[in-house]
């Protein structure tokens, strides 16, 4: 069962974030609605930030049926996980945007080292750095 949930799951929130960049993504840019939220809000908040605040109306139904508060439906766990997996998604992709673009699978894997292995996360960040030709922090 955890395989057919984890399928259903990715190939929903596939369709989901395709059928939203229609609505969301102006300009072709997915992030739109945090950049341009970020300033019509006027306070200094990042676009993470904004998404959090987005999200809580979320999280506060997911506690809610967790708690009990809510009844726990099929649809209820359709639609309010894959709101979750969604701003995850989209959270990951602001703080990609941010650090200057998704490095290569290559650099990815240095991440996560081996169970065994004694890596300096310095060393693990500069590597990708350098692959993506950015400065050292």
């Amino acid at each position: 069962m955890f395989n057919k949930v984890v399928e259903r799951r990715l190939e929903k929130v596939r369709e989901t974030l395709i059928k939203k960049a229609a609505e969301y993504a102006a300009g072709g840019d997915r992030l739109h609605n945090f950049k341009k939220g970020v300033l019509m809000n006027g306070k200094a908040i990042t676009p993470a930030q904004l998404l959090k605040g987005f999200k809580l109306k979320h999280d506060i139904s997911v506690d809610d049926m967790i708690e009990g508060q809510t009844e726990v439906t099929p649809y209820l766990i359709d639609e309010k996980i894959g709101d979750q997996v969604c701003y995850a998604i989209l959270l990951e992709a602001i703080f990609w945007e941010e650090v200057g673009g998704l490095p290569s699978d290559k650099a990815l894997e240095t991440l996560t080292p081996s169970s065994g292995s004694k890596k300096n996360y310095r060393d693990v960040e500069y590597s990708i750095h350098k692959e993506m030709r950015m400065p050292k922090k």
